[in-house]
């Protein structure tokens, strides 16, 4: 199915673990849609290559994007996508994520918290180190990026608010053979509902 080319057009969204798998797959669509993008990735080397050619196959959708009525001045003035590097369970990569949308695109219209990990281990063999990790990232690396963009969302002066997206897993629900830890993350995040803005 064909993405409408105006639905998200001059929208601002954030995509954190944007740089493969699924959050790619977002970003894509996001920027089909006609969003500026704002891509997260974990900031280590490999990911910032991932990041770049995915701003490369986001700009090429900007240009060539049949139907797209966005103004040329407007367009010219702002890259169709950035990237923002960081692990996101450090609270300072939210603050940097809001800022670089900000110093980019004055504002936020849209977030999807997607980044995630899932370590496999048995329950009765999971390193302490591995389940810190795996919570540090899915569960509080979450938290911080939606309190972040959410505080600018309510800030912002019009339109005010914005839409935030949690992508969860289906650990949330069934666990999984060695999916130990992700399985009490996502349910954790699934039992959790944040207040209204």
């Amino acid at each position: 199915m064909a993405i409408p080319s105006s639905l998200l057009r001059d929208r601002v969204v954030v995509i954190t673990g944007a740089s493969q798998g699924i959050g790619r797959g977002i970003a894509l669509g996001c920027a089909q849609a006609g969003a500026r993008v704002v891509v997260h990735h974990l900031g280590t080397e490999a990911a910032l290559q991932d990041a770049r050619s995915l701003l490369q196959e986001i700009e090429r959708i900007a240009s060539t994007r049949q139907g797209d009525e966005v103004d040329a001045g407007t367009a010219a003035a702002a890259a169709a996508a950035i990237e923002v590097g960081g692990d996101i369970s450090d609270p300072a990569t939210a603050d940097r994520i809001v800022a670089a949308a900000l110093a980019a695109y004055g504002r936020i219209d849209g977030l999807v918290s997607n980044a995630g990990i899932c370590p496999f281990y048995s329950f009765l063999d999971i390193p302490h180190a591995a389940w810190e990790k795996t919570r540090s990232v899915n569960l509080d690396g979450a938290f911080y990026v939606v309190q972040a963009v959410a505080r600018q969302m309510s800030q912002q002066q019009e339109p005010k608010g914005g839409s935030i997206v949690a992508v969860s897993s289906i650990s949330a629900l069934a666990g999984g053979g060695q999916q130990a830890c992700v399985s009490a993350d996502f349910l954790f995040l699934s039992l959790s509902t944040p207040d209204p803005l």
